[in-house]
């Protein structure tokens, strides 16, 4: 699985073409049920988290990245946070056939993951291997296939880990114009003698994506009656604003985020968030062409407990391409 979702693609805000205009020179593949909201996600949580964790970042980051011109990219990530230090290190080839990526860390975790679309006109396959001490084993397939209008993806992952074993897909599919995208994902479980799990409607997810120019709406539907309802507004050239209105449950409290960016300038990059749970998120990110490296800030507050930074600020160091 690429990060939870049956693909892992950006979702641009897209500006719209008149309503019922189809045309052939101009493909439109609608997101995936995983990449609805996604910016709108990035906006509201992900620019503040660690990469790793996905919880608010506090510690150290050191980056490095370097590409040569035969298609060999190079990525190194280095991070201390408390009394822990994690060191990795990937190398990936883009060419043709196939792209291939080899990670290594010094959790003694392994990953080597390749892709082709050479396999069929619209279809992109994806084969990952991957072992670490915690979770074992772990082999995944996943494969989308896209035409203009649709898409869908098969995500399959096999797990052993110890004396447990068992095989886990996600199906995604949707359909849609660029103004209007409906997307939806279903959990298919097999047990290790190829047995299918039971199967409930009740697990089925709805995201819908909705585009007119700057704006994006996003009203997205998971099991369990948790619901997402979200916009993504571009004020202007520099700044974004977003906000999210998020509950887990019919028994639980809503929440509701808001999200700003701005481009103080082509260098600078300031983004802030702010949460009715009282959690205040911020980022400064700051470009520098001499040397080639970009340097961020995150930094974050409970202010159900007071104005204090929860320590320790968060500082990331990318050098070359990284």
């Amino acid at each position: 699985s690429r990060d939870g979702n049956c693909c892992n693609l950006a979702e641009p805000l897209l500006r719209a073409r008149p309503l019922g205009y189809l045309s052939s020179t101009m493909p439109f593949f609608p997101p995936l049920f995983g990449d609805i909201g996604k910016s709108l996600k990035k906006l509201l949580e992900k620019s503040f988290n660690d990469e790793k964790d996905k919880k608010l970042f506090t510690g150290s980051v050191l980056k490095f990245s370097t590409k040569n011109g035969e298609g060999v990219q190079i990525n190194s990530y280095t991070r201390h946070k408390g009394d822990e230090i994690l060191s990795e290190i990937s190398a990936k080839y883009s060419g043709e056939p196939a792209n291939i990526s080899l990670t290594l860390d010094n959790k003694s975790s392994i990953k080597l993951t390749g892709s082709t679309t050479k396999l069929y006109d619209g279809l992109e396959a994806e084969l990952s291997l991957k072992y670490g001490k915690k979770k074992g084993a772990v082999g995944g397939l996943n494969l989308t296939y896209q035409k203009d209008f649709v898409k869908c993806a098969l995500d399959i992952s096999a797990v052993k880990s110890g004396e447990n074993a068992g095989i886990n897909n996600e199906l995604c599919a949707s359909i849609g114009e660029d103004y209007l995208s409906v997307g939806g994902s279903y959990p298919i479980s097999l047990s290790p003698d190829l047995k299918l799990n039971a199967m409930k409607f009740d697990d089925l997810s709805i995201g819908v994506a909705w585009n007119l120019k700057d704006l994006s709406c996003t009203l997205i539907n998971k099991p369990d009656n948790e619901v997402k309802m979200g916009f993504l507004q571009k004020m202007s050239g520099s700044t974004t604003l977003g906000a999210e209105y998020h509950v887990k449950g019919l028994d639980k409290t809503p929440k509701l985020t808001f999200g700003l960016q701005h481009k103080v300038s082509p260098e600078l990059t300031v983004n802030g968030a702010l949460a009715s749970t009282g959690t205040l998120s911020g980022k400064l990110t700051q470009k520098f062409k001499e040397p080639n490296l970009t340097a961020a800030l995150t930094f974050g507050m409970d202010l159900t407990k007071g104005y204090d930074l929860i320590q320790p600020v968060g500082v990331t160091v990318s050098l070359g391409d990284a």
